[in-house]
């Protein structure tokens, strides 16, 4: 009974991470196929994922954690108080009917979900059985929609595309780096190309980050691994340093033989990688308008004309006000560092822990908001408070933490 309990909640995380990118790519696969109109895919796609969740749920359901009930009684007054304070109406809802693109649903569903989610995960290793299969059939679909894209002489929009495939791939590489196997090997490469093919440089960072933390930092990497790791990165880096032009112009033109136009190399290419896309505007308005005081949820698009922060810390600051967002940021580095080191005793807590500081909290750095539809920041959260608390490991039936047993 536990174990189909565990079951059903393992099924619905590796839904829950993989399901923005499984959605675009299997409707994409759809409209391919049975034409551009067909709306009926997307609905069934919708309709198995809600029906996973609710039942997963329903399986575990049993008294919320003190941290969980915490943190979503804090979110219901934040957002009572903002709408009573600022019209953030146009921010929060579309329409009942607009399953795909209320912010509302987002935040519910694609979001604040993972931290209940979280609560009822006992078993790492269950949960990356699963997540072996989901990321490795996201990654493969993702590779399908994209060669469906070029047929059509139609490129997926390259930041969706990218950041929604960025736990797949990223915990897939972390997953072959623990355990090698031609199969994982093949899947990291997909996964990795797919991101630098589709131009989106965040993503990327993001992803070449989060490897550079796992091999530093992770207790997932045998020592002499892991120095092999670093000084076969730091000569990959001199050799690359050093035949840099070549290099580039090699992987231009063999993408150009096959018609693929990377967005990352031709930046690269310009030297305009680093180039500044408008962000710095949006958010040099942002941290001029930050106070001490709390100004409520969304109040970052009220004064940036509709636009999010695109960074997770000045959103909370904005919001929170900076004695209480500044609180909140300290207590979020704070616990994620904490269960870095806590998770070292488990190699799969930690290949679950750096995917998810990738997709969920790096990826904020860039792009997206807490507030949407970024599922990786509150599974994290969940996550990294039941690892605070893994001393309750033995009698996490009771408390309701993580089991880190081998």
């Amino acid at each position: 009974m536990k174990y189909k309990k565990q079951k059903w909640i393992c099924i619905a995380i590796g839904l829950f991470l993989c399901f923005p990118s499984l959605n675009s790519a299997i409707g994409s696969i759809i409209k391919f196929f049975l034409g551009a109109q067909l709306k009926l895919g997307t609905y069934v796609i919708y309709t198995i994922y809600f029906l996973v969740m609710l039942y997963a749920l329903y399986k575990n359901i049993r008294r919320i954690s003190v941290s969980t009930f915490v943190i979503t009684v804090f979110m219901i007054i934040s957002f009572i108080l903002s709408s009573a304070l600022n019209n953030v109406t146009q921010y929060v809802w579309t329409s009942f009917g607009d399953i795909m693109g209320n912010p509302m649903y987002l935040f519910l569903f694609y979001g604040f979900l993972g931290l209940y989610l979280a609560q009822y995960l006992k078993d790492m290793h269950l949960l990356c059985f699963y997540l072996d299969k989901f990321t490795l059939a996201t990654i493969m679909l993702a590779l399908v929609q994209y060669i469906i894209a070029l047929q059509s002489d139609l490129s997926p929009q390259y930041m969706v595309f990218s950041y929604n495939l960025l736990f797949p791939a990223t915990y897939f590489s972390l997953r072959c780096m623990s355990n090698f196997s031609l199969k994982r090997l093949l899947g990291t490469a997909i996964g990795a190309g797919l991101i630098l093919i589709a131009g989106c440089r965040g993503a990327l960072v993001c992803y070449m980050v989060a490897i550079l933390l796992y091999v530093i930092f992770s207790g997932g990497v045998f020592r002499i691994r892991k120095v092999v790791s670093i000084l076969l990165l730091l000569l990959a880096i001199v050799v690359i340093s050093i035949f840099w032009d070549e290099i580039l112009d090699v992987a231009i033109k063999l993408l150009e033989s096959m018609n693929i136009d990377s967005r990352t190399l031709t930046m690269l290419s310009e030297q305009s990688f680093f180039d500044d896309s408008g962000r710095s505007d949006i958010q040099k308005t942002i941290m001029d308008n930050i106070g001490f005081l709390p100004k409520g949820l969304y109040y970052d698009r009220i004064v940036a004309d509709g636009s999010y922060a695109h960074n997770l810390f000045l959103e909370l600051a904005i919001q929170y006000g900076i004695l209480l967002g500044g609180a909140i940021i300290v207590w979020l580095c704070y616990h994620v560092v904490r269960s870095a080191f806590v998770a070292r005793k488990n190699p799969t807590a930690s290949i679950v822990l750096y995917s998810l500081i990738a997709s969920g909290l790096m990826r904020l750095m860039f792009s997206s908001s807490y507030l949407l539809n970024e599922p990786g920041l509150w599974l994290l959260i969940g996550l990294i408070l039941n690892f605070y608390n893994a001393k309750y490991a033995n009698s996490s039936e009771q408390s309701g933490e993580v089991c880190f047993k081998k």
